[in-house]
């Protein structure tokens, strides 16, 4: 039931420090409230800038050493890179993150709260 220490690139650091920001998952009543604190919807005003640059961050990480989010992220930049031919290389690659970066907020949100289900 320990997500963030199944993720391989993700340090226990990383872990302290995505923990303190969020706090309580139980504060977010959906995952798309997760996602706009986080700031990753598109013109998100009032967001967290400290969990925004974390999760940059720890993009890098997910992609390098976690296989699942490495192939989400080929699969998004080919989907970019066909869909928006005129798009920067990196334009396409921010992108590509961005959906692995709500990927893993995805099953964070829902591995935390089974966690909290089950003490209850």
């Amino acid at each position: 039931n320990f997500f963030l220490s199944k993720q391989n690139g993700i340090s226990v650091f990383d872990s302290a420090q995505l923990i303190s920001i969020i706090k309580d998952i139980n504060d977010f009543t959906t995952f798309g409230h997760l996602i706009s604190y986080s700031g990753f919807i598109p013109n998100a005003k009032n967001y967290n800038k400290k969990l925004h640059k974390l999760l940059q961050k720890l993009s890098y990480k997910l992609i390098k050493y976690n296989p699942q989010y490495q192939f989400i992220y080929d699969i998004n930049v080919q989907k970019y890179s066909e869909k928006y031919p005129k798009y920067t290389e990196e334009h396409i690659n921010n992108m590509a993150k961005r959906i692995v970066v709500k990927k893993f907020l995805k099953n964070l949100y829902f591995s935390w709260n089974q966690i909290n289900k089950e003490e209850f």
